[in-house]
């Protein structure tokens, strides 16, 4: 499969906390709690979204059925569908 690229601008988004909370698996929803600027929860929130539509979109699988892990590097991958190779990028 040829490289794939995702782009979402969060420009004049704004999200409610319990729509992150009732859309992101739990690993997600630890790390946006650790953020304190809102423009990178943004970030965070929309790039998971994205990746879920890349695999919905591709692959035909769900993110929800997928177990996740990283790697010693701090990189993601799902342990069960290691032909999936994803980076998730959010820089402002």
């Amino acid at each position: 499969m040829e490289p794939v690229l995702l782009l979402c601008s969060i420009a004049g988004k704004k999200i409610e906390q319990q729509k992150i909370i009732q859309q992101l698996p739990e690993h997600r929803l630890k790390k946006i709690r650790l953020m304190k600027c809102e423009k990178d929860k943004l970030r965070c929130f929309y790039s998971w979204k994205l990746l879920e539509y890349g695999i919905q979109h591709y692959f035909g699988l769900n993110c929800a059925d997928l177990q996740w892990n990283v790697d010693q590097h701090g990189k993601p991958y799902f342990q069960d569908a290691p032909q999936i190779q994803f980076n998730i990028s959010h820089s402002g």
